[in-house]
């Protein structure tokens, strides 16, 4: 994990593009294993390795998501990088990742609950893979439907705080959902899950796929892009 990371690293900057705003992690079997042993945590150890080159790389972290696989396929791994940093955002409800306590593994998740990005045609809003956490505890074990509800809270106190903080006296609502990704670990979770999209994202459409959350105990996690509404001049 730590060579890809590094060589990614590399990559994106000899491209000219060495800012990493977004990465998503496919990784088979991440649940598997023990205490520090399960491969999720080791996965956090390989690319804090990788990332916590500098002091203060906290404030350099991309939005990212790990949602385990069920094929052999290792890691999967895909970013988008920018040739200007994004403004990084943590979440008021939230333990930020990076500052986990020691009883997550060895080394605490390095990514940014949130990536804004200040386009010239507006603010695009990159959030991570979000569930049912409040500080950095699970809520709901064993409970999908209130785990979604929860975690659409999580998006929406992001998405509030996004805009106080770095785009003032802007209106929040303006910063709409462009895109959604719902991950469901139990695929018989997915009928009332479904039932429940319109309520809580209206008519933007959102693809549910079965995968292994990061945490054995959640059920749920999105993926979400907001973008800033644009007015339109009859």
């Amino acid at each position: 994990i730590c060579t890809v990371y590094r060589d990614l690293n590399r990559f994106v900057g000899n491209a000219g593009y060495p800012h990493l705003l977004r990465v998503w992690n496919y990784l088979s079997d991440i649940n598997d294993g023990e205490g520090d042993a399960e491969r999720y945590r080791r996965f956090c150890a390989g690319r804090y390795r990788a990332l916590a080159v500098d002091e203060g790389f906290e404030r350099q972290l991309p939005a990212a998501s790990a949602i385990g696989s069920r094929d052999n396929g290792g890691l999967r791994l895909f970013a988008l990088a920018a040739r200007l940093p994004g403004l990084p955002v943590e979440n008021p409800l939230q333990v930020s990742a990076y500052r986990y306590p020691r009883m997550y593994g060895q080394r605490s998740p390095s990514f940014a609950r949130g990536i804004l990005v200040p386009w010239a045609d507006g603010p695009q809003l990159f959030v991570s893979g979000t569930a049912s956490i409040v500080g950095h505890s699970t809520l709901y074990p064993g409970d999908a439907v209130a785990q979604i509800r929860q975690a659409v809270v999580n998006l929406e106190t992001l998405r509030e705080h996004a805009v106080r903080s770095h785009l003032p006296g802007r209106d929040p609502s303006r910063l709409e959902l462009e895109s959604c990704l719902l991950y469901v670990r139990n695929a018989d979770d997915g009928p009332a899950l479904s039932g429940l999209v319109p309520d809580l994202f209206g008519q933007q459409p959102v693809r549910i796929l079965v995968g292994d959350i990061c945490r054995r105990d959640l059920l749920v996690e999105i993926e979400a892009v907001y973008r800033q509404k644009t007015d339109v001049t009859p």
